[in-house]
C-alpha cells in the first residue's frame, strides 16, 4: 500500500472514531437523571398567596408532560412574623397558603417536602416602588413620520430590590394597544444601578411605534419590586455562557430554592401609575 493510501486510510479511521465518540456523548441514555423538585412561587404584597407550582424534573428522553410533572401531594408550609401558613393543593400543581396575605417589608419561609424530598427558601416582600416621575422619550422621526416611543421610569432605589416596568397603554389617535404582561420581564435593574441624579431608571427596550403627532395615550404603567435574588437569577439565565453542546446546561442558574429541588421564591410589590 502506498503511503497517500496508508494516510486515507488512517484519516477515515480516526474520523469514524471521532463520529462513534460523539455519538456516544450526547446519547440521552447516557446522562443520568436526577429527580428534583422544581418550585415557582411569586409572592406579591396585598395579594393572596395562590399561586405556588410544585413540578418535578423528568428524564431526558421523555416526552415531556406536564400532567406527569405536576406535584399533587407536597406537603409543605409558608412561616412569617411567627405563624405557620399550610400549603393546599388548589389544582394542576399549583398550591395556596391559606390565609396569607403578604405585607411589603415582611420576610417568609418556604419549606416543603415530597417523597423524600425537601426544599426549602426565603424571601422579603420588597417595599413599593417610589417614583419621581414617569415620561415617554421620543426618538428621531423617520421621512414617513414615524417615530420610536421609549418609557422611562426614574425610581428611588431601596436596598435589597431590583426593578422591572409593566405597561398598559393605548394611542387614542391610531387606536393601538401596547400591552405588556405584569409579570414579564424585559428587563431588571438592581438598586445598586443608579444613576447620576441618584435613580434607577428603568426603561422599556420594546419600543412603541407613533404615527403622524399629537398622539394622545391613556392607560397605566406599573413598576414592580422585586426581591433581590430575582435579581440574580434573571442574569443567569438570560445571560449565562451558552458554549456548550445543549445551548447552557454547563451555566449555573442562580435559583434561590435549596435542597433537593431547584427553582424560585420571591417577594415582589408593585406601584401603578395612571397614564395622562
Amino acid at each position: 500500500m502506498s503511503a497517500n493510501s496508508m494516510m486515507l486510510a488512517l484519516i477515515a479511521l480516526l474520523g469514524g472514531l471521532v463520529l462513534t465518540a460523539c455519538e456516544e456523548s450526547v446519547a440521552p441514555d447516557d446522562i443520568p437523571y436526577v429527580e428534583r423538585m422544581v418550585v415557582y412561587g411569586i409572592i406579591k404584597a396585598g395579594k393572596p398567596a395562590d399561586s405556588i407550582r410544585f413540578t418535578r424534573t423528568l428524564p431526558l428522553n421523555t416526552l415531556y408532560s406536564p400532567t406527569d410533572a405536576e406535584l399533587t401531594d407536597v406537603a409543605g408550609t409558608i412561616e412569617a412574623g411567627g405563624k405557620t401558613y399550610p400549603l393546599r393543593h388548589i389544582g394542576n400543581g399549583f398550591y395556596n397558603a391559606e390565609g396569607l396575605v403578604p405585607e411589603a417589608g415582611e420576610r417568609y419561609m418556604l419549606r416543603a417536602a415530597w417523597k423524600g424530598l425537601s426544599v426549602n427558601a426565603n424571601t422579603t416582600i420588597p417595599l413599593p416602588p417610589v417614583l419621581d416621575s414617569v415620561v415617554m422619550v421620543e426618538g428621531e422621526h423617520s421621512q414617513t413620520d414615524i417615530a420610536t416611543l421609549e418609557l422611562r421610569a426614574y425610581v428611588r432605589p431601596a436596598q435589597g430590590a431590583a426593578y422591572s416596568m409593566a405597561y398598559n397603554l393605548t394611542d387614542t389617535v391610531n387606536d393601538i394597544r401596547y400591552r405588556s404582561l405584569y409579570d414579564y420581564v424585559g428587563d431588571l435593574w438592581n438598586w445598586r444601578d443608579t444613576a447620576t441624579s441618584g435613580h434607577v431608571v428603568a426603561r422599556t427596550f420594546d419600543n412603541f411605534l407613533v404615527f403622524g403627532s399629537g398622539n394622545i395615550f391613556t392607560g397605566s404603567v406599573t413598576v414592580i419590586a422585586w426581591d433581590e435574588p430575582y435579581y440574580d437569577y434573571y442574569r443567569t439565565y438570560y445571560f449565562g455562557d451558552n458554549d456548550d453542546l445543549f445551548g447552557g446546561g454547563q451555566r449555573t442558574i442562580n435559583w434561590n430554592i435549596e435542597g433537593g429541588g431547584i427553582g424560585l421564591f420571591i417577594g415582589q410589590s408593585a406601584t401603578e401609575v395612571e397614564w395622562r
